[in-house]
């Protein structure tokens, strides 16, 4: 059997896979969980395969191009116009691998080409975030060591918060930082309302994005993530949102309370009394800014 495209329709827990062959005719239609679809592709020939892009497209999409697969996810919007009626599942992944072969590629192709340019820009800026963290502030591999959070978390936190001693406790920075929860005072009555939003927003959406992936699919297994998804098991409607946000501020409590002996700990952040811990933000805050909005773009 000859495959010229294969196209996957992503899914939560399955993955609706078709196979088009060199006719442009179906010749195979499955449906897999993950660990049976990477089963699947591992003993297939090197195929071109489609995928929408979106939230999980991007590491099944590695893990293929590891198998020797060629990869292109796609915008769901130009997958659309290859959509037959009755729209399901199936028809959505045969649209997908009839899209990945057409013309509609090579419309696609400049965007693609400043995609890979914008790529390489970032790939740039996180190279020289990592080299300014090395040469001038060692201490951002201790907060490091706190699951979930990298190079650029730690050195933002690192010269945002400039002087920690001014935190008499590791608690007070989640109400630094915008994290902590208001509560209104009525009567008996004591309803809890929306974070403060306080302080750095940068810092605030650095530290969300780190609990994002701490609860997330991919998160490290450590004792906070347990910790935030018994959170949202209980947390009701909002639980996961709820949660997100709670793991953040106990993220920013952490990184605040360092992870070193007691015996080598200062009392706040945990870091040796004479490494500087202020500095000139603008190399660092201009660095970090440009990779984040290079990436929304």
């Amino acid at each position: 059997m000859q495959i010229k495209s294969i196209g996957i329709d992503l899914g939560k827990t399955t993955f609706h896979v078709i196979a088009m062959g060199m006719r442009s005719q179906v010749v195979a239609r499955k449906k897999f969980s993950r660990s049976q679809l990477l089963h699947y592709t591992a003993n297939l020939p090197s195929s071109l395969i489609g995928m929408e892009a979106g939230v999980g497209s991007h590491f099944l999409g590695r893990t293929l191009r590891e198998q020797g697969h060629e990869v292109r996810l796609m915008p769901a919007q130009f997958v659309r116009p290859f959509v037959k009626s009755n729209k399901n599942d199936y028809r959505d992944a045969e649209a997908i691998a009839e899209a990945v072969e057409r013309e509609l590629q090579q419309a696609l192709q400049p965007l693609l080409v400043a995609l890979e340019g914008l790529s390489e820009r970032i790939a740039e800026y996180n190279q020289g975030i990592e080299k300014l963290a090395e040469q001038s502030y060692p201490q951002v591999e201790l907060l490091k060591q706190v699951k979930g959070v990298g190079t650029l978390i730690a050195l933002t936190f690192l010269l945002t918060l400039e002087d920690p001693h001014r935190f008499p406790k590791s608690r007070d920075v989640g109400c630094f930082v915008g994290l902590q929860p208001g509560r209104r005072n009525s009567g008996q009555s004591q309803p809890q309302m929306h974070i403060s939003k306080e302080g750095d927003p940068y810092l605030r959406t650095l530290l969300v994005q780190g609990a994002q992936h701490i609860l997330g699919p991919f998160g490290p297994d450590c004792d906070l993530r347990r910790w935030g998804l018994k959170l949202a098991e209980r947390g009701g409607k909002s639980g996961k949102k709820r949660a997100i946000i709670a793991t953040a501020r106990k993220l920013a409590v952490l990184l605040h309370h360092g992870k070193r002996p007691r015996a080598s700990r200062t009392p706040a952040l945990g870091l040796d009394a004479d490494l500087p811990v202020s500095a000139p933000r603008g190399t660092v805050a201009v660095a970090c800014r440009c990779t984040t909005a290079a990436a929304r773009r």
